[in-house]
């Protein structure tokens, strides 16, 4: 934060200081629709959320696109060789995985029959979609932290070939932006998991009862489960190398494409046996 706020002699002044905008911008777009738990005041339940909307989950899906454009203003603005190879591998990898990615939410939209994310949490009141879905899950899984850019999956910045990749050329603040995006981006995309497999904020029946932590116990238990998924992803930082983005790119299509496709058919189905 302290160092220094240099613009390279040869980079595009605009983007370049325009590209951190854009990629905090798709970080706060997706705040506005994804709940942060709910509280429970004289038994009727009051999600947190900035806006729920019909098609929350679609929007959400929307706007985390928008970061591929951030980093690749990122990397085109600094006029890098290094810069611009990673934001290529950077497209080759979201784009692909955004593919299964979009197919797994809208198996979990067909099963419930909306694009709510709050109807979505609250439909696994009974039973977590985890359980109805594994296969959607382990895809999900899967494509979510190759679009974050996480350990196995962190190609568009491998120190060993590219320095930095996108963000290289930048110091400062500006690269702290780059990094914050980043680790936002694993906190909303672990929200997300536990919002559509892991139960939500609903409670199991043995914790109903216990009136200690009062009206934000859902919250509470949320959270955990938020703070779990993000200690899963960082201990498989550390215990999976990094694959080739050859591996990454081949994963994306022969493999979880095929795969959320399989998901898609049984979701259907679960659609047709829950609606009847």
């Amino acid at each position: 934060m302290t160092k220094e706020d240099l613009i390279p002699s040869k980079a595009d002044r605009l983007l370049f200081v325009s590209a951190p905008i854009v990629l905090m911008g798709s970080v706060f777009m997706m705040l506005v629709a994804i709940p942060f738990g709910a509280v429970i005041v004289d038994g009727v339940e009051y999600v947190i959320v900035g806006t729920q909307m019909d098609i929350s989950v679609l929007y959400i899906e929307a706007v985390s696109s928008i970061s591929i454009i951030g980093a690749f203003m990122y990397a085109y603005s600094s006029n890098n060789k290094y810069s611009l190879l990673g934001a290529f591998r950077n497209f080759a990898r979201m784009i692909g995985y955004e593919v299964p990615l979009g197919i797994t939410i809208v198996s979990i939209a067909i099963m419930v029959g909306s694009l709510d994310i709050v109807e979505i949490a609250q439909a696994q009141s009974p039973i977590w979609f985890v359980f109805l879905q594994p296969l959607g899950f382990i895809v999900f899984f899967i494509a979510l932290m190759a679009d974050m850019g996480r350990l196995p999956f962190d190609q568009n910045e491998s120190e060993e070939e590219l320095v930095a990749g996108w963000i290289t050329e930048y110091t400062g603040m500006r690269f702290g932006l780059g990094f914050f995006a980043e680790y936002i981006h694993l906190i909303l995309g672990s929200m997300l998991v536990v919002l559509l497999f892991l139960g939500g904020w609903n409670l199991p029946a043995f914790l109903t009862n216990i009136t200690i932590l009062g009206i934000f116990l859902p919250t509470m238990y949320f959270l955990f489960k938020v703070a779990l998924v993000i200690l899963t992803i960082i201990m498989l930082r550390w215990a999976v190398p990094r694959f080739r983005i050859d591996q990454v790119v081949d994963l994306s299509w022969k493999r979880l494409l095929p795969l959320s496709l399989l998901n898609l058919g049984w979701a259907i189905m679960l659609g047709i046996y829950m609606g009847a």
